[in-house]
């Protein structure tokens, strides 16, 4: 009986987990001139510019954010 409880309640968690958002936010820092705030504001440079293709490609549209490189890590 106690098995049977417990596996309900692993299940009951998975599905919970699985129905919550799976929003993903991207860390960078900024390292020109492979990310960079651009003089418009926005995000830019070779790597922002390589996982903003893979997020089209995937139809992704996760936010990629600028934070210190220790904070990321």
């Amino acid at each position: 009986m106690l098995k049977r409880l417990l596996l309900v309640h692993l299940l009951m968690m998975v599905t919970l987990a699985q129905a919550h958002d799976n929003a993903l936010t991207i860390y960078t820092e900024q390292h020109p001139p492979l990310s960079f705030t651009a003089e418009n504001g926005e995000l830019t440079g070779f790597a922002v510019e390589v996982v903003q293709a893979i997020q089209k490609r995937i139809d992704s549209h996760d936010k990629i954010e600028f934070i210190p490189w220790a904070r990321g890590y």
